[in-house]
């Protein structure tokens, strides 16, 4: 069942109705219906919960809790791009594996080539320029299905590739809108034929009308639809709206290229939502609007459309996007000492110990903060198995950056954040004190004595304190927070970034920062800033560039 579906049908109260309406269809009664739900003979399949509108999410998500917990012995597959928005008990959470290129991705060119009746050297000749070193920045779309069939329609009616993916998305979409009746005259009198451009310029006033002023609804009414159409005639072609059937026009759309899909009589949406996402991204860059897109810079579905503004904005204004990016991006923890406190720790340590190792790699000093930034945030773990980075800088996950740098220093203090997290874990207590023993070793290397002396202290204490407790796990659920503010000060001695003492509200807004501090990364990865602009705006990341005026952080108020 598409959610999307069950939210365009009429007169459908819940959705166990639909479902009971279904059956019906295919003359099941109500009683053989139930049995075979509760002998656990069905599996269910909710596809795109994400696209259920914001007004019903809360409903929906309680309805299909409510067939979870009646039908324990069924089996339940619910997908959505965004995950968090559904957080549905006694589920398990999976992501879904994308293409791979050494089997699935050449079966399904092949496939494709077969299907639309071309020779298999087609196919061949596809794949073989698809892995070549000119067209890298691409060939992440092969990894999804419906983005893969936009590159062999791109590369059928072309022979090539473009470089970028907003090129793919163009010269794709394009070759889907001329499969719209070229040669048929109009029905309606005046009216242009379906042209490309006209096809195209309504489909994005459809994408950036429901996308941006009805917030990211991905399911529209007919009714509403025809009238964008009938806008679109009156203000570029000059056409009566009374004389446009806005009905027919999107009744072609639909038949001809498949953007379009109808729900019932009353609904219809883009076929897929990337489309969506696509044709809202280029109306914003065609009407100069472009800045809009940093009041959704936290907002995940606005991801992948910010991605491809980044793409789509010429030379000549990428530096002053880019510049508007970064300034949004300090705001989110402006006016909070804290936060900018924390960072301006961040940005002086990571100078410090990046400083023997300046030349060992580029844009040293962003990976040290982004490792200080996640090690104060959640325990430092190592991660062996990182992809090679394909682009010229990506800020690593929040969880990969302890794994991305290392030397002696980053090693110890790596033991001390490990301490501090383990005090807020109840199990913990045996983690705790082999970390306190490593950091004796740091520091005899380092050769801080009086640090030194201070750990040997801790662990005189530890063993005194566990003398008193029956186990060591009465111990630790006793005195652990005693032992966090103890780690906590040795921390703020060494004058390293750390969370103790901020709230939940402001540990969130440091996650967020860091998150589109990493969308920043990838959106600069694929824009056309010149080379000197793209180093220096890494350069900035995860430091305070813009600080408000009363701040006096003595950090420069422009990148």
């Amino acid at each position: 069942m598409e959610i999307r579906h069950y939210c365009a049908s009429v007169g459908v109260a819940t959705l166990r109705t639909f479902i009971e309406d279904i059956f019906s269809d295919w003359d099941v009664s109500p009683q053989d219906m139930e049995d075979v739900f509760s002998t656990g003979k069905a599996l269910f399949l909710f596809d795109g919960l994400d696209e259920t509108p914001d007004a019903k999410r809360q409903t929906i998500q309680f309805m299909i809790q409510e067939i979870l917990s009646d039908y324990p012995e069924c089996r339940f597959i619910c997908t959505s791009r965004l995950g968090a928005l559904f957080p549905l008990r006694g589920v398990q959470k999976a992501v879904i594996s994308p293409f791979y290129s050494n089997r699935q991705i050449p079966e399904f060119v092949h496939r494709w080539f077969a299907y639309y009746g071309n020779k298999p050297a087609s196919g061949t000749a596809m794949l073989e320029k698809l892995y070549s070193a000119q067209y890298k920045g691409i060939r992440e779309l092969a990894r999804r299905p419906v983005l893969l069939n936009l590159l062999c329609l791109t590369y059928d009616h072309n022979g090539d590739f473009p470089t970028q993916r907003v090129g793919v998305f163009a010269s794709g979409l394009s070759a889907l809108a001329r499969q719209s009746q070229p040669e048929t005259n109009s029905t309606i009198a005046n009216l242009p034929y379906f042209r490309e451009r006209d096809i195209k310029n309504i489909l994005a006033r459809i994408a950036s009308y429901y996308f941006i002023h009805l917030k990211e609804q991905i399911l529209f009414a007919v009714r509403d639809v025809e009238r964008i159409i009938q806008d679109y005639y009156n203000e570029v072609h000059s056409i009566n709206p009374d004389a446009v059937d806005g009905n027919v026009i999107l009744r072609d759309i639909e038949q001809f290229n498949g953007l379009l899909v109808r729900w019932g009589e009353m609904y219809c949406s883009f076929s897929h939502l990337t489309y969506q996402e696509y044709f809202t991204a280029e109306h914003l860059v065609r009407t100069n609007r472009f800045m809009d897109i940093f009041q959704y810079l936290s907002d995940r579905r606005w991801s992948f459309v910010i991605e491809l503004v980044s793409e789509l904005i010429p030379p000549q204004l990428s530096w002053d996007f880019f510049l508007g990016f970064k300034k949004t991006i300090d705001s989110y923890v402006n006016g909070d000492m804290k936060l900018v406190g924390f960072l301006k720790k961040i940005d002086r340590t990571a100078t410090f110990v990046s400083y023997p190792n300046q030349n060992e790699r580029p844009h040293i000093q962003v990976l040290i903060r982004a490792w200080y930034f996640a090690s104060a945030l959640e325990p430092p773990e190592s991660v062996t198995t990182i992809n090679t980075p394909t682009q010229r800088f990506d800020l690593p996950d929040l969880s990969l950056a302890p794994s991305l740098v290392e030397n002696d220093i980053l090693r110890g203090h790596k033991e001390i954040y490990r301490a501090y997290h383990y005090c807020t874990m109840a199990e913990q207590p045996t983690k705790f004190e082999r970390t306190i023993q490593r950091l004796q070793e740091f520091f005899q290397l380092m050769g801080d004595i009086q640090k030194r002396e201070v750990v040997d202290g801790w662990l005189h204490l530890v063993r005194e304190q566990q003398a008193k407790y029956e186990n060591n796990d009465d111990w630790w659920e006793a005195q652990r927070h005693r032992w966090q503010d103890r780690i906590a000060q040795l921390l703020s001695t060494l004058g390293l970034p750390y969370i103790h003492g901020l709230n939940q509200e402001q540990i969130k807004c440091l996650q967020t920062y860091y998150r589109i501090t990493k969308l920043l990364s990838i959106c600069i990865n694929r824009s056309n800033l010149s080379i000197d602009g793209f180093d220096e705006m890494v350069d900035a990341m995860l430091r305070i560039t813009h600080p408000l005026p009363d701040q006096g952080l003595g950090l420069s108020d422009s990148i």
